[in-house]
């Protein structure tokens, strides 16, 4: 199942870069100009030069710094707008631009509500079909599991490991005696080997 989550993380990520990209190129430019908006009215603000400047149109620039027009400002902020909108987080108004540009606004409108029926409807039943496909699988398979499983614990005991159960396992036994009888005498052989051959190896130079 953790196979499945990695493919959906992936095909999901692979959706949410699609739709980011799309609505990045579309809004870009209207965050762009509130942000320059935004920028003068603090400089006016701070220069206390704001006294030949209409009301409305304060107001108006005023409003160009809520974080709400810098939701689409770069790739990153696109798909954390997406992201959080599966959630029912985000809003429509976070799309909104000042400007009367109504085709633009509602394409920004229906690429979030392609990418919720694409995320929502879409993957999440995918995801749950998927895992659903996963566990049918190893509950058909479980009885071989079972038999595996069952089959290695009975070649554990007739493997050459140690005669009994720990912690009696630390108990001297006979077969434990007898390899280290063996293991000494093994070691001994060697070790004449060894000083045989070095021996010989002296006299021929």
């Amino acid at each position: 199942m953790v196979l499945d989550i990695v493919k959906f993380l992936l095909i999901y990520f692979l959706v949410l870069f699609s739709f980011a990209c799309g609505l990045n190129q579309l809004l870009w430019y209207y965050a762009a100009m509130r942000r320059q908006e935004c920028q003068k009215y603090q400089s006016m603000i701070n220069n206390s030069s704001t006294q030949n400047i209409p009301m409305k149109e304060l107001i108006r620039m005023e409003e160009s710094c809520d974080p709400k027009y810098r939701s689409c400002e770069s790739l990153y902020n696109s798909m954390e707008t997406l992201f959080w909108s599966s959630f029912g987080i985000i809003i429509l108004e976070q799309l909104d631009i000042v400007e009367s540009h109504g085709p633009t606004k509602w394409t920004g409108r229906t690429i979030l509500g392609c990418y919720c029926c694409c995320s929502v409807i879409v993957l999440l039943n995918m995801l749950i079909a998927m895992m659903s496909n996963s566990y049918q699988d190893i509950f058909n398979q479980a009885d071989v599991e079972w038999k595996f499983a069952r089959s290695k614990l009975w070649i554990e005991y007739f493997d050459d490991t140690a005669t009994l159960p720990p912690p009696f396992n630390m108990i001297p036994s006979p077969k434990s005696l007898f390899y280290c009888v063996q293991w000494c005498l093994e070691s001994i052989y060697q070790s004449n080997r060894t000083i045989g051959f070095n021996f010989r190896s002296t006299r021929v130079s």
